[in-house]
């Protein structure tokens, strides 16, 4: 896996953010006080937030996920963590599809951090 990719997940889990759009850096866990999203203005920003719990994340996701069929994975309200999703989302899939869609996710999750810049 290539070494950024593999930034995205460790960062991910150990509820760090790898790039912030609000002037945070890079890869450092978040210790300041959270502020409100920019996105959407609902809730703090943190890294959770930023790639399941904002409503502009959960429309990333499903219209990545619509345009292989997957939109049953796509997160929901109810999932609180990315992790939790990821593995929810995983479990709703065959084992065939399990390497495509992990990558899918992995790469979405980039992009979209990436494009918080």
């Amino acid at each position: 896996m290539h070494r950024k990719l593999r930034l995205v997940g460790w960062t991910t889990h150990r509820g760090m953010a790898h790039v912030l759009r609000c002037g945070y850096p890079r890869s450092v866990p978040h210790t300041t006080p959270p502020r409100q999203c920019l996105m959407c203005d609902q809730d703090d920003e943190n890294i959770q937030h930023l790639l399941v719990g904002c409503v502009f994340a959960r429309q990333f996701w499903f219209c990545i996920l619509s345009s292989v069929g997957l939109t049953l994975t796509a997160p929901k309200t109810t999932d609180l963590s990315f992790e939790a999703w990821w593995d929810r989302a995983e479990s709703a899939v065959s084992v065939e599809a399990r390497k495509g869609l992990n990558s899918l996710i992995t790469l979405g999750a980039w992009i979209y951090l990436e494009a918080q810049e």
